[in-house]
């Protein structure tokens, strides 16, 4: 998970994405590292007082299947100077895509359901279109059904593009983040996944209510749809992780501000902004 600034190297290679599947718009969402970044131009959002940054991967979440609209992606983003940069994963490949000579790459992720009942074990990619795969993760779906959109207009290095850019609803992004945290790929990242949690948290600290009713969406959609039992239990996990100045998450938290070198934070300031939206999310025993 390596980080980058968001400058106008960065900039324009996302602009180049974002040309090149400007067809494809409603059909890809923008996650990761990069949707965090983002949440600040949203409509309830604001600035971070901490500096901007994203992962110079940046993932797009598309569905299983990607019916072509006009040209396939492959060859869209080929045409904007993408090279594609084939990744084996078993005895299958990963397709992704780096922008001309930059560190800017793009990996292409879908839903997760089941096994691959071809080989009788995990899925490690699927073909989503002729010549594109991608890697299938659990729990992207939360973010592929719940979505916020950002206007290009309101990102400087975009204006003009007349785009609106999807991103995971708030609480797509807090509740998948969350929910994934011990999973084996993902626990050397968990302290850097709670900043970001906090991260996002200090963007809509005047809208928390807005990202409270934006979990009560996904916990629905999970209820009609998916019924994970890690989303029905999310509350009661969340408000325990990160439920006090001395909890777990807190203390990750706290000790990626200090790493950062970011000033003028200490944890009781986390744990007062964390105390405030778990007390819009409270937990109720069945």
């Amino acid at each position: 998970m390596v980080e980058v600034n968001l400058d106008e190297d960065f900039y324009e290679a996302f602009r180049k994405l974002l040309e090149a599947l400007r067809s494809y718009n409603k059909e890809i969402v923008v996650i990761g590292g990069l949707a965090n970044a983002l949440y600040e131009y949203h409509d309830l959002g604001k600035k971070s007082p901490l500096d901007t940054i994203a992962t110079k991967d940046l993932d797009v979440l598309v569905s299983k299947k990607v019916t072509v609209i006009d040209e396939k992606i492959v060859k869209k983003l080929e045409e904007e100077g993408f090279k594609i940069e084939p990744v084996a994963a078993n005895d299958k490949i990963i397709t992704k895509f780096r922008y001309e000579d930059s560190n800017f790459e793009i990996e292409f992720l879908c839903p997760k359901y089941g096994a691959d009942p071809l080989r009788g074990k995990d899925q490690m990619v699927t073909e989503v279109q002729e010549g594109l795969t991608a890697q299938p993760l659990r729990y992207l779906d939360l973010a592929l059904f719940n979505t916020w959109s950002v206007s290009s207009e309101l990102i400087p290095s975009l204006a003009g593009m007349n785009l609106d850019i999807q991103i995971p609803s708030a609480g797509a992004y807090l509740i998948q983040k969350f929910i994934i945290r011990n999973d084996v790929n993902r626990i050397r990242y968990n302290q850097k996944d709670a900043f970001y949690t906090y991260e996002l948290l200090l963007k809509f600290t005047d809208n928390l209510q807005s990202v409270a009713e934006s979990v009560c969406e996904v916990e629905l959609f999970n209820l009609k749809k998916e019924n994970y039992k890690k989303v029905k239990n999310f509350r009661r996990d969340f408000a325990e992780y990160y439920g006090s100045k001395n909890a777990e998450g807190i203390q990750k938290v706290f000790k990626e501000v200090k790493q950062r070198g970011i000033k003028g934070i200490n944890d009781e300031d986390i744990a007062y902004l964390f105390d405030e939206f778990i007390a819009l999310i409270p937990f109720q025993e069945n």
